[in-house]
């Protein structure tokens, strides 16, 4: 399976939107995880282990990501500060 797919699929799984973020992420699954333990009543063993690779996958895409730390691409990055520019002589910024 391609990476990309891969990733797609957990995202899914966990009920992600495209872009999320990495406590998002945490929340989401530790909600799942709660809901399907096994150790709970009405757990689900088979779904559970789904989950956890998902999550398995995203934090390793997340852990491996390469963060821009240069202050061009991360005020690139940033949509505030770009908006900020864009409209820095607008009277509505003032």
């Amino acid at each position: 399976m391609k990476r990309f797919e891969r990733i797609d699929r957990a995202r899914k799984l966990l009920g992600l939107a495209e872009e999320a973020s990495l406590d998002e992420i945490k929340k989401t699954y530790r909600e799942l995880a709660k809901k399907f333990h096994p150790d709970k009543k009405k757990g689900d063993k088979k779904k559970m282990q789904e989950i956890n690779q998902a999550y398995k996958d995203l934090l390793s895409y997340c852990e491996n990501y390469r963060y821009p730390l240069s202050k061009e691409k991360i005020k690139k990055e940033d949509r505030r500060s770009r908006l900020e520019e864009r409209f820095k002589d607008d009277w509505l910024m003032k």
